[in-house]
Formats: C-alpha cells, sequence, structure tokens
C-alpha cells in the first residue's frame, strides 16, 4: 500500500529529517511503526489485500517527533491481472488494438493501460497510456511484421503483459490497370475490362467499385463487381465517363485511368424522299431519320440506270441534292442514307423518268429531204422525156 502525505507547514527551526508511519488493522490497538527518509511517499508492504488499515503520519528532526497526523483509511491491493481477451487487427491506415479488463483488478482500481509494441515478442517498447479499452496505432510501415502488449496499472504498480500475435499493417490497393470498353451494339450495354492491381495494398482484394460521370467532373457509383469486367445499358449518342478503384479492408485503392465512352449506331432511313425534274436537272430532297443513332454526320447519294450498278454521286450535310448529269429519256434510281461515325444507315430510294422534248428529231429531216430529192429527179425525166417525143 502507497502512503502520500506533504511536509509540515512548521517544521520546529529545524530541518525534518525523516518521517514515522504508524499503521495498524481494523478492530486492531496494535500500532506498528516504519521510519523512512525525508521523502513524501512510502510503500508499506507486507499487508493483507483487501483489509482496512489505519494510517497516521509524524515527522522527525533533531527535536524529535512531532505532531502525529489526522489518521486515515487505507485498502491495499495488488497490481491487477493481466487484461483478458487481447485482440490485434490490420484495418484501415494502421492497426487497431483491443482488449477486455483484468479478470483481477488487485483490489484497486485499474488506473491506465500500458500499450507496448515491438519487431518480436521479447522487444517490446512502451509506445502509450490509454484510459479505455482501445487503442489506434497510426504510426506503422505497411507490410512489417509487428507484436503488441498491454497491462493494466493501478495504485499498486504494473500487472503483467498480455502479448497478441504478430500482425502485418495493410493498406489500400493500387489502381487497376488497362481499362478498356467495347459497346454491344444489339444490347445497347458499354462493357468495361480491367487488369487487377499491380498491390492489393496486403489485404485480399473484396471487389472493385465503378464510377460513372456525364461531365467528367461529377462523380457517382455506378455499380460494384467481384470480378474485372462491368456492364450497364447506355445509349447511342449518349457521352459517359468511367474510372475503377479496387477495395479491401483498408477501403477503396488508386482510382484506374478514366475512360470516355461514345458511340452512335448507323441511322435509319431519310423520310419524305422527294424527286423533280426542272431545267433537265433532277432535284431530290428529304428530311431527318426518325431514329438518328446518336447523331448524323452527313448524307451519301447514289444512282443507278435500270439494270446497271448502284454508284455514289455525292455526298451533302443539308438534306437535298441537285444531279446536273442526266440525260433525257432515261430512267433513274436514287438511294439517300444518313452517315456518322456508325457507318452508313438505311436508305430510301426513289425513281424518276427524264422526259425528251423541245429538240430536232433529224432523223425526220433526213427523211423528208430524201423524199424531195427523189421527186425532184423523177419530175425532171419526166419532162425530158416528154420533150423528146414532142420533137420528133
Amino acid at each position: 500500500m502507497v502512503v502520500r502525505w506533504e511536509p509540515p507547514a512548521f517544521d520546529g527551526g529545524r530541518p525534518v529529517e525523516g518521517y514515522y508511519i504508524y499503521v495498524k488493522e481494523e478492530g486492531s490497538d496494535y500500532w506498528m511503526k516504519e521510519e523512512t527518509g525525508n521523502v513524501t511517499q512510502y510503500k508499506v508492504e507486507g499487508l493483507y489485500n483487501g483489509m482496512r488499515y489505519y494510517v497516521k503520519v509524524a515527522a522527525v528532526n533533531r527535536r524529535g517527533v512531532g505532531k502525529i497526523s489526522d489518521e486515515v483509511i487505507g485498502i491495499p491491493g495488488a497490481p491487477p491481472t493481466k487484461p483478458q481477451m487481447l485482440r490485434v487487427s490490420a484495418v484501415r491506415g494502421g492497426v487497431e488494438v483491443s482488449w477486455k479488463e483484468p479478470a483481477n483488478d488487485g483490489g484497486k482500481p485499474v488506473v491506465h493501460y500500458n500499450v507496448y509494441r515491438g519487431s518480436s515478442e521479447d522487444e517490446l517498447v512502451k509506445i502509450a497510456e490509454v484510459e479505455g479499452l482501445i487503442y489506434f496505432d497510426a504510426n506503422v510501415t505497411f507490410g512489417e511484421r509487428y507484436y503488441y502488449g498491454v497491462s493494466a496499472v493501478n495504485d499498486a504498480g504494473e500487472g503483467p503483459v498480455a502479448v497478441s500475435i504478430g500482425v502485418v499493417p495493410f493498406t489500400a490497393p493500387t489502381e487497376p490497370v488497362n481499362l478498356t470498353w467495347e459497346v454491344l451494339e444489339e444490347e445497347r450495354k458499354v462493357v468495361l475490362r480491367w487488369g487487377r492491381p499491380g498491390s492489393d495494398g496486403g489485404d485480399e482484394i473484396q471487389g472493385y467499385r465503378v464510377y460513372r460521370s456525364r461531365d467528367g467532373e461529377t462523380w457517382e457509383v455506378a455499380g460494384e463487381v467481384l470480378i474485372e469486367e462491368y456492364q450497364e445499358g447506355v445509349g447511342a449518342g449518349e457521352r459517359l465517363y468511367y474510372y475503377v478503384v479496387a477495395v479491401n479492408d483498408a477501403g477503396e485503392g488508386r482510382r484506374s485511368e478514366v475512360v470516355e465512352v461514345y458511340y452512335e449506331l448507323p441511322p435509319g432511313a431519310p423520310v419524305n424522299l422527294k424527286v423533280e425534274v426542272r431545267g433537265g436537272d433532277v432535284y431530290l430532297n428529304w428530311e431527318e431519320p426518325l431514329e438518328t443513332g446518336g447523331g448524323i454526320d452527313g448524307y451519301v447519294i447514289y444512282r443507278k440506270e435500270k439494270g446497271g450498278e448502284w454508284k455514289e454521286i455525292g455526298r451533302v450535310n443539308g438534306t437535298e441534292f441537285v444531279d446536273r448529269d442526266v440525260k433525257k429519256g432515261k430512267v433513274y434510281y436514287y438511294r439517300v442514307c444518313g452517315v456518322n461515325s456508325g457507318g452508313e444507315g438505311e436508305k430510301a430510294e426513289v425513281k424518276v423518268k427524264i422526259e425528251g422534248g423541245g429538240g430536232i428529231n433529224w432523223l425526220m429531216i433526213i427523211v423528208v429531204i430524201v423524199a424531195g430529192v427523189g421527186a425532184g429527179v423523177g419530175a425532171w425525166m419526166f419532162l425530158k422525156k416528154r420533150r423528146e417525143d414532142i420533137t420528133s
């Protein structure tokens, strides 16, 4: 039992040389006396734990023993036993050490706990005093093995140390690698794929978290998966951004590179395709397809004659086209389709005949001329013969 006191306010003109401590058990009339040096606390040994004792103190100098203090009651105790259920866990950012109170506090309340750490069970060094039943150690090197010990302390002293098994702190994983994407056009889905991080941080990877953004700045969780692949629906012409993180008990790891996902489907057919012949030229006009596939970069115009092959004759950004390379009397077929990064879309088709008219029929003129010449020759020969007959 430790007894503490303050020096007397008046030393009687001589320096205090020491103290007498008087101790007796409750119910006894016998006072035990112990002499101390010039100190203000003293540990009285040989007492029974849990027994009530009366204690008083008197100062001593060369003039003799001074006035005895008032009595106080003390109950001696032993140091506590080991803390129970010592647990050490690697958690995000360090190591968590926890325990339960000792089975026996030695008859004195536990004042605090001493926490020890070392690279082996035999090299533990005190690193902290805590009043609670848990301690977080952030001052660790990830990947190194540590051992921890905890002891309880009361007024009677420090109890034995409970020692843990070794623990290796871990950290969050590094970033997933080689993030790629492809679009399943028929299913209207984007498929993201990636490789495992170079380091799992010393702890098993529990899965992956996929983040999505529409502007590259504001992010939201798109989903969580256990494997290195993620799928979700995405519309044609919709621009999205993605990155992926691996997750373990330490939390999210570093983010992967960001990928931009954008695709277009071939457009549908232009609507209301119309054709008109004016001044010997063919005028085509149409309206934008109902299904643009995400966007239209322009239009392609094809033409063929009856029995011929389709040939591209022009590209335009607008919704009209003039074909000036046509011949009268011919029948032409036209096709128009929209185009974007997804390719050429469905085609709208129309047919037109270029009527003749307004020209000179040279074959008829030649026939008329030839007929006229023949008639003239015949008349000349008839007149000549009749003249000869009259003369004769």
